[in-house]
């Protein structure tokens, strides 16, 4: 692109010059084309890229549009376009299937107490489609798949409303909040070999996991006056790699959608799910943030270090010019409550799985399935505070070969020695 002496260069005859050379190149220059002229651009225009936007200006008032780039969107508006179009898609498929069950109000067992309070729901990291294989956590869960998936799902319907009319015996409980805080779905492409540890390809996955959810809130429905449904997409749903495509193009969000359509006869029943990374919600006298967690540094709270979510929070309280009281998060796939400021807590959300080969493997660390429950008081703020526990402890116990851990046996096929012998 022209003079070889920097000196030469004033910002008119750089801007004709990068006129002369999009005609003659058919394209938009880049930094590496000439590095004489980016070291002129980036000495008069200050960078490169604001060199570009003003000789993009420049073509564009002097030849208008060129052929070449005038069938060609900008990558953001594609990206957006084929969201929606997706989305329209799904949603005009959802609406042709049959519709649930009609919409009964249960006749639920009487709350007593003169003060109203709520029940707050944390679900997060469900994981649906995931295989772990329990050999390859060495024993130490009881493995995860779609059957338990759906186990779980059972018995977290069945212990919330357990917590309802056992909290209903003090409060009138009036009000159910589900804080859907992401990996609803497990994804495909996540990891390298990923398509080894799943037993349903995404697109059930999303179904499958809207469908559950909807029927769950749906009961739930029966029970409360009003339920409130928030969602955070989280990072298993995201579509190619990370930060490479549009942050909405996530399955997670897709299914979030789908339950905001089966769920759209409840009349007392909202459905909100986030645009943006995080949330910020009002309850009471008291804030909320809501956010996957997969924003939090290392590994955080799954190695018992809550200081680095800690600071992410404070980070989000200034962003927001706004004090913050509770935080919401999962991912770290470890349930944990701390004090925050003013009352507050930061409370961060078991997972379904509870364990798998990568945390057994890589981060050493295996827990209990389980979701968090809160009880909420508009002044007070969180009253009661407890895990639903979704599966089983699994106890490492030797058999009759002495062998703790699952293994592979060839030959050696003597009696069992007694022990002492």
């Amino acid at each position: 692109m022209g003079k070889s002496v920097l000196g030469q260069w004033t910002r008119e005859s750089l801007l004709v010059e990068g006129i002369a050379w999009v005609k003659r190149n058919e394209r938009w220059p880049r930094a590496q084309d000439s590095s004489v002229s980016e070291r002129a651009a980036v000495k008069l225009f200050g960078s490169w890229r604001s060199y570009k936007e003003e000789l993009r200006a420049a073509y564009l008032a002097k030849h208008g549009v060129p052929w070449w780039d005038e069938k060609r969107p900008r990558l953001g508006n594609y990206r957006d376009q084929m969201l929606h179009e997706t989305v329209e898609m799904v949603e005009s498929a959802i609406k042709r299937l049959p519709a649930l069950k009609p919409y009964m109000p249960l006749k639920t067992a009487p709350t007593r107490g003169k003060d109203s309070a709520e029940l707050h729901l944390l679900v997060s990291d469900v994981h649906v489609g995931e295989y772990n294989d329990p050999n390859l956590m060495v024993g130490m869960s009881e493995g995860y798949d779609f059957q338990k998936f759906l186990d779980a799902a059972d018995r977290l319907e069945e212990r919330v409303l357990f917590f309802r009319n056992l909290y209903g015996r003090a409060w009138q409980m009036k009000k159910l909040v589900v804080n859907l805080l992401g990996d609803m779905v497990t994804g495909e492409q996540i990891f390298l070999g990923q398509a080894l540890q799943i037993d349903r390809i995404l697109t059930d996955q999303v179904f499958e996991a809207a469908h559950r959810f909807a029927c769950m809130i749906r009961n739930w429905a029966r029970h409360f006056e009003e339920v409130e449904v928030y969602c955070m997409p989280g990072n298993h749903g995201r579509l190619g790699k990370k930060s490479e495509l549009h942050w909405r193009s996530n399955m997670d969000y897709v299914s979030y959608r789908v339950i905001g359509i089966l769920l759209r006869d409840l009349e007392a029943t909202s459905v909100i799910i986030a645009e943006g990374p995080f949330m910020i919600v009002e309850h009471g006298d008291w804030r909320f943030l809501l956010h996957h967690g997969d924003s939090i540094p290392g590994a955080g709270v799954a190695k018992g270090n809550l200081v680095s979510l800690e600071r992410k929070v404070q980070q989000f309280a200034q962003m927001a010019d706004m004090p913050i009281h509770f935080s919401l998060s999962g991912h770290q796939h470890r349930s944990a409550s701390i004090a925050a400021t003013a009352g507050g807590r930061i409370i961060a959300n078991g997972s379904w799985p509870g364990g798998s080969p990568f945390s057994v493997h890589v981060i050493g660390d295996v827990q209990l399935p389980s979701q968090k429950l809160f009880l909420f008081h508009g002044q007070n703020g969180v009253i009661a505070e407890t895990d639903i526990i979704l599966g089983q402890k699994v106890a490492l116990r030797a058999d009759e070969r002495r062998m703790v851990t699952p293994s592979y046996r060839v030959g050696g096929e003597r009696p069992p020695t007694k022990k002492g012998g």
